[in-house]
């Protein structure tokens, strides 16, 4: 409502801090909200943990119990803006008392903090994969924000395909969908799927810069190649 925006801008905390405000803040938050989150001691304390996405998505509340948390003073590195805007306490600290952090803490950054959750996590600690050496350095912190059905199905995809020897976390983490796509357009062009013995770069890229540098549309491209549940089930390109 333009009424509540005029009473963001209109507001002391804006003149003083303009920066922290932006159009999701004007669309998300309330200034009454935003006052409180700005006038706490936490704001006072560590202001760099405070950015336009944790006013407009966090509450001061939330933030509290955090901060205050024997793992905020135990792991303080582990807490950033993204982390204060999208977890809750709670589930960060099933994560920090979980055995998979107590055995793997290099792999649990803040954006695991913010994006996974306990169970995802261990679903993918289960994967029988690790257990084999040629894949135990693909398991690194971006893959613990995925699904394991996501990462199982890619393992499958590259099974497949006979491109597993040549497996990057780039793939792994990429959508079945995309990365099925991307192996029927090189097949399809009689495009190697492995070059230099790595796999092709198409591989490593997200989705603009694929079309920047290869001019691949992977909208297009996985509407002209759909995946199905059977996909899985039957390799391209053998």
């Amino acid at each position: 409502k333009i009424e509540d925006i005029q009473k963001i801008i209109h507001s002391p905390e804006f003149q003083e801090h303009p920066e922290l405000f932006t159009s999701t803040t004007l669309a998300q938050a309330k200034i009454e909200d935003i006052q409180k989150m700005i006038q706490s001691p936490e704001f006072q304390e560590h202001p760099k943990l405070f950015t336009s996405t944790t006013l407009a998505q966090a509450k001061i509340e939330d933030i509290q119990k955090m901060i205050q948390s024997p793992e905020f003073q135990e792991h303080p590195g582990l807490f950033t803006s993204t982390t204060l805007a999208h977890a809750k306490i709670e589930d960060i600290q099933k994560i920090i008392q979980s055995p998979e952090f107590q055995e793997h803490p290099n792999l649990f950054t803040s954006q695991t903090l913010a994006y996974a959750k306990i169970e995802d996590i261990q679903s993918i600690f289960k994967l029988p994969y690790w257990n084999q050496k040629e894949y135990q350095h693909l398991l690194t912190s971006t893959l613990l924000t995925k699904k394991a059905s996501v990462i199982k199905n890619n393992f499958q995809l590259a099974k497949d395909n006979e491109i597993d020897g040549y497996l990057n976390t780039n793939f792994l983490r990429k959508s079945n969908a995309m990365n099925y796509s991307l192996i029927c357009y090189l097949v399809d062009n009689q495009l190697p799927l492995v070059e230099n013995n790595k796999l092709n770069a198409v591989f490593s890229y997200h989705p603009g810069a694929l079309k920047k540098r290869f001019g691949i549309d992977i909208k297009e491209l996985m509407k002209k190649y759909p995946m199905e549940q059977e996909d899985l089930k039957k390799g391209r390109g053998l």
